[in-house]
C-alpha cells in the first residue's frame, strides 16, 4: 500500500499498517511515503502501527487508489504525519504542501478532488503556495505566490 518512513529505514506496509519487509535499496519504491510516525506508536510485538493518524493515511490513499484522474495515487508523493496528529499531502507533480488534517478523510479527499479541478482547469497551479482543506468548518483556504 504505502511506504513507511521511520528511525530504522523505509519499510513496505499493508493496507492496516502492518510493517511487511525493511526496502532494500535500490528497490521498488513506487509508492507514496507515510513519514512522522515516529517509533513510539509501534507494537514490538506486531510491527503494526497502533494509530488512528495511519489509518486515516492509509484510508486516504485507498481513496486515491480508486483511480480518480484529478488525484490517482500514483500522483501522491508523501503524506505527512505532523506532530498533532493532522497530515500534509505532497504531489509529484507539484510542490506546495497541502494541509488536510485529522478529520473527514472521506470528504477532504472528495473536496480536495473539486478544489485541483477548478485549478488544473484554470491553469492556476504553478501560483499556489499551499491549500488548506482544514481551514474552517466547509471552507478551503487556498495560498497563491505573488506573480509578477
Amino acid at each position: 500500500m504505502a511506504l513507511l518512513n521511520t528511525s530504522n529505514g523505509l519499510y513496505y506496509i499493508d493496507k492496516y499498517g502492518k510493517k511487511i519487509t525493511h526496502v532494500n535499496m535500490p528497490g521498488d519504491l513506487d509508492f507514496p511515503v507515510i513519514t512522522g510516525i515516529n517509533e513510539n506508536t509501534m507494537t514490538a510485538r506486531s510491527n503494526e502501527v497502533k494509530s488512528t493518524v495511519l489509518d486515516n493515511a492509509l484510508t486516504f490513499l485507498r481513496y486515491a487508489g480508486r483511480g480518480n484522474p484529478i488525484l490517482p495515487k500514483q500522483n501522491i508523493s508523501e503524506i505527512h504525519i505532523t506532530e498533532k496528529g493532522g497530515m500534509v499531502l505532497y504531489l509529484l507533480d507539484h510542490t506546495f504542501p497541502i494541509y488536510l488534517g485529522q478529520e473527514k478523510i472521506s470528504g477532504q479527499y472528495n473536496r480536495l478532488i473539486k478544489v485541483l479541478k477548478g485549478l488544473y482547469k484554470k491553469d492556476e497551479l504553478s501560483n499556489i503556495a499551499y491549500i488548506d482543506m482544514d481551514y474552517q468548518e466547509d471552507k478551503v483556504l487556498v495560498g497563491k505566490t505573488k506573480s509578477g
